[in-house]
């Protein structure tokens, strides 16, 4: 059965917000309705393309940032010398949203210097990140002059009674927990309740699933806006207002179906993205369509080297048979010995190596590159899709720095 790639990218608009739409897999009955609802109804979240919102999926660390900010209007820092991250590189559209938080304090990254975009973000990072953005160094000094009875004393929240038995005693995210119970942010949802309440979980491990961040961030922003000691059920979020930013943008946009998602641009017209490819442009704004196994992503610049137009394409191969095939058309296409057949790339693509072949004869007399995306062997088993990208060499900068790592992986 041909592997997923999940679609985790969610379009936000950088303008005016989007009027409400419900999703179809959320329902007044759920918990996180409000959360969900209230982050659609402000340009937030947009969802993916076949009307849902999927609240009990997972969401990784730079889509959980960008809410975040997103939530609070955006952020307009100049990421131009950003280095901090090995694996955030300047170009992408998340490294606005990791400077920001590195700039705050928010987040620090991981010990080996990366920061791990495409990572599930845990409850423990979550209640970091959250407690920190909203409310400063409060978290930090929770404890500070609390008797151990008072540290643990919640009272007037829905999750009054609870204590958080595996939030272990001096960990890095122990006042953060507790500060969240504290503010009454952490959802009943989100405690295994037990018997003796002593007994209760909340997993600090587990990643966040999609209707606790909104939950999350609802709440938090509710507390903050309404000068309020903690959340209850009657406060209610004020509407955002978005930064004016003193950069070009680029309105990033999501092509979701069952089998991809990535990300790609409304447009590079007008943006610091713009190649001089782009004054003989075709169209105004980006095309993306899907025949069989094959989408076709068809930018705004003519192609320089066809009359029939620019054409990026990504397809999805099944077999292991049909990638033996492509294998063995680039072993013919590329001139030159073995080793300078491919260039080993770190994209951070969960589950796949990317190998990029360069100067291939894609037909029609053009001239081009293609990154092949081969799934790593696990337990000496390689899962399909195999993903090929064919494309010539404009925004090759694109392509490495936002296409391909937004690509995210998983098994139906």
């Amino acid at each position: 059965m041909m592997k997923k790639i999940l679609i985790t990218m969610i379009a936000v608009l950088f303008t005016a917000p989007v009027a409400f739409t419900s999703f179809n897999d959320v329902t007044q009955s759920d918990n996180y309705y409000d959360a969900i609802t209230w982050l659609q109804d402000q340009g937030v979240v947009e969802g993916y393309s076949d009307g849902a919102f999927r609240p009990y999926e997972g969401i990784n660390r730079v889509e959980f940032l960008k809410m975040m900010y997103e939530s609070q209007g955006g952020t307009d820092v100049d990421v131009t010398d950003f280095v901090v991250f090995s694996d955030v590189p300047t170009s992408t559209w998340y490294t606005k949203y990791v400077k920001a938080a590195y700039d705050n304090n928010v987040i620090e990254g991981y010990a080996d210097g990366t920061f791990g975009p495409n990572n599930k973000i845990n409850r423990a990072e979550a209640m970091k990140i959250v407690t920190r953005m909203f409310f400063g160094d409060e978290p930090i000094n929770f404890f500070d002059g609390l008797t151990e009875v008072e540290q643990y004393a919640i009272e007037g929240c829905e999750s009054e009674g609870h204590f958080l038995s595996d939030v272990a005693d001096n960990s890095w995210y122990e006042p953060y927990f507790y500060f969240a119970h504290d503010k009454c942010l952490i959802p009943e949802s989100m405690i295994s309740s037990n018997h003796p309440p002593a007994d209760d979980l909340i997993f600090p491990g587990r990643p966040l699933l999609r209707g606790e961040m909104a939950e999350l961030l609802y709440r938090a922003k509710a507390i903050k806006d309404n000068s309020a000691t903690n959340y209850t059920s009657d406060l209610i979020p004020s509407d955002i207002e978005s930064l004016e930013t003193t950069q070009s943008d680029v309105e990033w946009l999501s092509y979701g179906d069952e089998d991809i998602s990535f990300t790609y641009p409304k447009t590079f017209l007008g943006t610091s993205f713009q190649e001089d490819f782009d004054q003989n442009f075709a169209r105004e704004e980006w095309e993306v369509t899907r025949e069989d196994n094959i989408i076709y992503i068809r930018p705004n610049f003519e192609s320089p080297a066809a009359e029939f137009g620019a054409t990026y394409t990504i397809e999805l191969i099944p077999t292991l048979a049909e990638a033996g095939l492509k294998s063995d058309f680039l072993e013919a296409s590329i001139e030159g010995p073995e080793s300078d057949k491919g260039t080993d790339l770190d994209l951070n693509v969960e589950g796949y190596d990317v190998v990029l072949y360069e100067d291939v004869d894609l037909g029609f007399g053009v001239t081009g590159n293609v990154y092949f995306l081969i799934p790593e062997l696990i337990d000496g088993e390689q899962t399909p899709p195999w993903i090929w990208i064919s494309c010539n060499d404009v925004y090759q900068d694109y392509i490495k720095s936002t296409l391909i790592p937004s690509i995210q992986i998983f098994n139906e």
